[in-house]
């Protein structure tokens, strides 16, 4: 190949890459002076050595798309930055009410417990009322004999 077909192939080869339709090397591989090389039919070496100002337009491609990915990942987590603030404060917004119904969980059980409590004495209470009106019933519909001694 002479110099001037060389460098057509490799900006040609540049080119196929950039736009992600190469011939020769796998579509999506990334760019870099290898890839441009394996693309053109031709050595690393020759880049390098023959055509520094191509190399250099390699480099910069490659370096504006790094940054390019660089950004846009950037971009990415600022989003996700922001995704994990909100649901921090979610997070604490279900902490907070969960300690809320604790509290009332811890309020309702103790009123519970009283309330058993008093419920045990009414029962106690009605017991004996009830054991007392089963006496009085027992005197009230035993004979005359004993009716006369309540009155």
């Amino acid at each position: 190949m002479g110099s001037d077909q060389t460098r057509r192939a490799i900006e040609l080869a540049i080119s196929r890459n950039t736009r992600g339709r190469p011939k020769t090397v796998q579509p999506g591989r990334k760019l870099s002076i290898a890839s441009v090389a394996e693309e053109a039919g031709i050595s690393n070496t020759t880049i390098h050595n023959r055509y520094p100002d191509l190399a250099e337009l390699i480099r910069l491609k490659t370096n504006k798309e790094s940054k390019e990915k660089l950004a846009q990942k950037a971009k990415a987590l600022q989003g996700a930055d922001q995704m994990v603030k909100d649901l921090r404060e979610a997070l604490a917004e279900r902490d907070a009410d969960l300690k809320r119904i604790a509290i009332v969980n811890l309020r309702l059980s103790n009123e519970k417990k009283a309330l058993e409590e008093q419920n045990a004495l009414l029962t106690k209470e009605n017991d004996r009322l009830e054991s007392a009106n089963r006496d009085m019933l027992a005197k009230v519909s035993s004979p005359r004999g004993e009716i006369k001694k309540i009155r």
